[in-house]
């Protein structure tokens, strides 16, 4: 919203399906009303309403197409499950005869994890029990693995299945060779979006070898539950009800794209090459880049150089948090 807004303005918001979120007062808001978070990863686009009045209860009504950018990185996220497999599996469930919790060189935290091998399916695979993800914006899966003996090519992957273990698409996989390299401990920290959760969700985790000496360790796991963090962009707006009060209108334009700081920080040079700067006045500001799957790539430096000449060319999103308040902006790497 263009215009000078006080904390003592308020604001509603109506969402395509009728429901009403956000409302009371604001805050200062000087560039803009900020969208209440929403926490439902399901709203995409479609007609909403804002209702905003002014202290002398002025009232003015506007719909707008809202798309919602789920390239945020700014999810408020808490731990569903920790499990290093040192008293048992926890909420995991071993796929068969390939797949064994025990005692192994290779466990990182403690002395247990669990060894997946060969590629029988289900049977070389942990997977979690039926779990409901309906209200999440998404789910954080991060694991430490080590691989043995695994030929180049041979790969895992991690799994999600949306009605209770019965069909599985994969989230990403992992080749031997081209994503790791054998008896190297990496780490995995994969997002997997709301689209794909639901409240029969089951996580698997699998090996898709070739034969029983082909090993994939696990240790570690954690699986994080995320909610909110979606930004609204790309808003066309019309008024479609204006009431006066006082002798006071309010005619104001749809611009979700300006800050209430937009004046205090800067993201430089976009499209951007081999560097990027982020300068905010905040000192106590941080800020993070983020690919389109919602995966943090690499803490930025405030009011300092940060390299990014090791990315490949695409899109990116660089989340600033300041004070309360979040801002996501696109970038185009080069």
């Amino acid at each position: 919203m263009g215009g000078t807004f006080g904390s003592d303005w308020n604001f509603t918001f109506t969402r395509p399906d009728g429901q009403t979120i956000g409302g009371g007062a604001n805050g200062a808001q000087r560039d803009q009303i900020l969208l209440p978070t929403i926490k439902d990863g399901s709203v995409n686009e479609g007609q909403w309403q804002v209702t905003y009045i002014s202290p002398e209860g002025c009232s003015n009504r506007e719909t707008f197409t809202i798309n919602v950018n789920t390239c945020s990185g700014a999810n408020d996220c808490t731990t569903y499950d920790s499990e290093s497999f040192e008293s048992g599996l926890g909420l995991w469930i071993d796929g068969g005869t390939d797949a064994i919790r025990g005692t192994f060189a290779q466990s990182n935290t403690g002395a247990n994890g669990v060894r997946l091998r060969d590629n029988s399916g289900r049977s070389s695979s942990i997977y979690t029990r039926s779990i409901d993800f309906s209200q999440a914006s998404s789910v954080l899966v991060s694991f430490s693995v080590i691989a043995v003996s695994m030929e180049p090519g041979e790969d895992f992957m991690l799994e999600v299945s949306t009605d209770g273990g019965n069909n599985f698409s994969t989230i990403k996989s992992w080749a031997s060779g081209t994503d790791f390299t054998n008896n190297v401990r990496f780490n995995i920290n994969e997002r997997i979006n709301a689209t794909r959760l639901s409240n029969t969700t089951v996580i698997r985790i699998r090996c898709d070898a070739s034969t029983n000496h082909d090993f994939i360790y696990l240790d570690d796991v954690l699986i994080e539950n995320c909610i909110g963090g979606l930004v609204a962009q790309n808003i066309q707006s019309r008024s479609i009800e204006t009431s006066e009060a006082k002798g006071v209108r309010l005619e104001k334009e749809i611009d979700i794209e300006k800050t209430d700081i937009e004046t205090s920080y800067k993201i430089y040079p976009n499209p951007a090459y081999a560097s990027l700067i982020v300068e905010i006045e905040d000192v106590d500001a941080s800020a993070v880049l983020i690919n389109n799957a919602g995966q943090m790539i690499s803490q930025l430096q405030i009011n300092a150089r940060t390299d990014i000449s090791y990315l490949r060319p695409g899109i990116y999103c660089v989340v600033i948090k300041t004070g309360d308040k979040v801002i996501v902006r696109k970038i185009v790497k080069l």
